[in-house]
């Protein structure tokens, strides 16, 4: 498939200053979390924090090497941790949803 412009979508830039939770590495930091207790050299000496951190995973599993977000009753979602995959994927689903734009024709 064809890269998508990401300007085809203003909808999937930071327009709104709305930014990712997320901080870079922190999902590769989960799945080592999940994948054998490796929690992050910086929560190390901090209590509050390393705690905060495990809060935090204990909204993730792993399965077959993918991290996957837990979404309550609904099935869990799947975290694409490169944002360049995750802009693609926006734009490819918010073009292909078959939108009537923004003036619609009645």
């Amino acid at each position: 498939a064809p890269a998508l412009d990401v300007a085809e979508v203003r909808t999937i830039s930071h327009e709104n200053k709305i930014h990712d939770r997320e901080p870079e590495g922190m999902f590769d930091e989960y799945i080592a979390f999940l994948r054998d207790g490796t929690i992050p050299t910086r929560f190390l000496d901090d209590n509050g924090m390393r705690h905060n951190f495990v809060q935090r995973v204990d909204h993730f599993i792993l399965h077959d090497g993918r991290l996957w977000r837990k979404a309550g009753t609904n099935l869990p979602r799947l975290v694409i941790s490169d944002k360049t995959r995750r802009k693609d994927l926006i734009a490819q689903a918010h073009n292909d949803c078959g939108h009537r734009g923004r003036d619609p024709t009645y």
